[in-house]
């Protein structure tokens, strides 16, 4: 279900970091990086633009797409798909 909507950098970096210890974070503009590891129940290695900025103490405002709102948006839509036996082979 998956596999249309993600381009190749996006792969590489969703594999990349399943295999990197649980302390990895990946951030992104692509709803398709969320989604995947919503659905892999590694929603925990997310992180948003805005997040990263708001530890580092700048209060930018950014695009909706790299918001914290953005990126459980689209984890939890992963983790649905997870429920419902979508997005993965079996």
């Amino acid at each position: 279900m998956y596999l249309g909507d993600r381009d190749d950098g996006e792969s590489e970096s969703l594999v990349y970091l399943v295999k990197q210890s649980p302390d990895f974070l990946i951030s992104s503009g692509d709803a398709i990086v969320y989604r995947v590891l919503g659905n892999m129940n590694r929603g925990e290695q997310t992180i948003s633009l805005e997040e990263i900025l708001q530890k580092l103490g700048h209060g930018r405002t950014v695009q909706n797409r790299y918001t914290k709102r953005f990126r459980e948006q689209y984890t939890k839509q992963g983790q649905q798909d997870m429920i419902r036996s979508r997005g993965r082979k079996r």
